[in-house]
């Protein structure tokens, strides 16, 4: 799992430096430190330097006893586990992330949206524009992938390198901050790098271009034929029990990646719609197609590189290869960065999405005794810059949040397919059971008075530190279409009963406190 980025604590009291300086915090606040308790004192030199000696070598003593146990650790890993190249630690680099919502409409949907999105500190929504038809399955769909891949190509000429967080519909709450999206994304990266490695070898990853970038959302259902449906390889199912059942299918809901790798997925999903006959092919079967034919592929590059007593044990345990299509021990030919390709993966825990749409009745609100650590590392829930009237000694403990029921996992976003939110009051109850819908109202005034920040700092699956950037600086409260034309809060969510349904507290429609 990868850790947020925070000092080390362990040894702090080694360091100590007697000063008078503020200090910036993880989250830029100013505290001040005496570490020793000595300002303005004139006594007791002697018995302190004795005490700051004693300590010196007790330090020393425990430092070298920790980089010892790293030493043999490294050493032991070494030998036991696959490597993967990675970057220089310590490296910092700065990107742009981008949020990205395709849209043939305002949708009144995406007021809640984008109110919790700009409320925990995500990037601006930027509206990819596409023209829905009635009746009209896969020339809709054509239209929509052909929109975001024009858009992605778009983005690709100035921040190839940059994420993107691809929504695929207009109603999708964020519960938790970027930071948390961001170190779980890049967490499944790297153990999916990690089992690539076991099973195919590094040598291979490199021969053949093969390396996760992109994270899809999961499903219980699978949105294509059966055949076409990978599973996943037993070392990643979470509860083999209830299996069946629970999510373990693709789903085009959220997708998280750096925007050349999404360009080029939607430049394939694209090329097969224009070339298919099908005419009830529906978008996320043809997401599952390339997936599946991505895993069938990994699975020909084992058949064809592992030991016959891999091959036995596989044939034995029945998970063998990584699951695609029944010809899973059929052995072919490798091609080099091969055209099959994309570096896609699955959040088969639901840590970082999860639809309550096709998983109804897997899901409960509830407080958690044990918040996970990298919640808790992140910033507070009612962190701001003003007296704002929030209840600022709340933490991420105090809160209820959708959970996961078969992984217990709390997903940083929650969406909802909108054809399938049929009753509009069990769809109210939802939002207000969701923490932030309490205090909504204040929480969004107060996002408007954060000056400019990075969005997030995360550790990546390389040890490179990725500082996180919004486009838009300056421009609050509002979205942007994807030729930069700017629409604001109150023109994207006109209207006194839509605001009372959104904020809960009778006062209307929001205003700017700058105003």
């Amino acid at each position: 799992m990868i850790r947020l980025f925070r000092p080390p604590r362990a040894f702090g009291h080694c360091f100590e430096e007697q000063r008078l300086l503020p200090t910036p915090s993880l989250h830029g606040q100013a505290s001040f430190e005496d570490s020793e308790g000595m300002m303005g004192q004139k006594q007791g030199h002697a018995a302190h330097a004795t005490i700051r000696l004693s300590k010196l070598r007790r330090c020393i003593a425990i430092v070298g006893i920790a980089i010892l146990v790293l030493l043999l650790t490294a050493a032991y890993r070494s030998k036991s586990q696959p490597q993967l190249a990675s970057d220089k630690t310590g490296r910092r680099n700065a990107q742009i992330l981008h949020l990205v919502i395709p849209t043939s409409d305002l949708d009144p949907e995406l007021c809640r949206t984008v109110l919790s999105a700009e409320i925990l500190h995500y990037p601006t929504p930027t509206l990819v524009r596409w023209t829905a038809v009635a009746g009209e399955g896969l020339a809709n769909a054509q239209r929509r992938t052909t929109a975001i891949r024009d858009y992605l190509g778009k983005l690709k000429g100035h921040h190839e390198n940059g994420t993107v967080i691809l929504l695929d519909t207009v109603s999708t709450w964020f519960q938790l901050r970027p930071e948390v999206l961001l170190s779980r994304y890049y967490g499944v990266i790297h153990d999916g790098n990690q089992q690539l490695a076991a099973r195919l070898g590094v040598e291979v990853m490199q021969e053949e271009g093969i390396q996760q970038s992109i994270v899809f959302a999961t499903s219980s259902t699978c949105g294509a034929a059966e055949e076409q449906c990978s599973q996943p390889p037993e070392s990643l199912m979470v509860d083999k029990a209830s299996w069946t059942t629970a999510p373990h299918y693709l789903d085009q809901g959220v997708a998280i990646g750096r925007v050349r790798d999404l360009f080029e997925t939607y430049r394939r999903a694209v090329a097969i719609i224009e070339r298919t006959e099908d005419l009830h092919l529906s978008e996320l079967a043809i997401f599952t197609e390339i997936f599946s034919k991505q895993e069938y592929h990994r699975g020909l590059l084992r058949s064809s590189t592992s030991s016959w007593s891999e091959r036995f044990h596989g044939w034995l345990s029945g998970s063998y290869a990584h699951g695609p299509l029944a010809r899973k021990n059929a052995t072919g030919p490798r091609h080099k960065n091969n055209a099959n390709e994309f570096g896609i993966g699955l959040d088969y825990a639901g840590e970082l999405a999860f639809d309550t749409a096709s998983n109804s009745g897997t899901y409960t609100w509830e407080r958690h005794a044990t918040i996970p650590r990298d919640i808790l590392s992140s910033m507070p829930p009612f962190w701001m810059t003003t007296d704002s009237q929030l209840p600022a000694e709340k933490t991420w403990s105090d809160l209820s949040f959708l959970t996961n029921s078969h992984t217990q996992a709390i997903p940083v976003a929650v969406y909802h397919h909108h054809n399938n939110v049929t009753d509009a009051n069990a769809h109210q109850e939802s939002w207000q059971n969701f923490w932030l819908s309490q205090h909504s109202r204040k929480l969004f005034d107060a996002y408007t008075s954060v000056p400019a920040m990075p969005l997030a700092a995360v550790i990546d699956h390389e040890n490179v530190d990725q500082i996180f950037w919004d486009t838009t600086i300056g421009e609050k409260a509002g979205v942007k279409w994807s030729n930069e034309t700017w629409v604001g809060w109150n023109e994207l969510c006109r209207g006194e009963q839509l605001a009372n349904e959104i904020f809960g507290d009778g006062l209307g429609e929001w205003t700017s406190p700058a105003l």
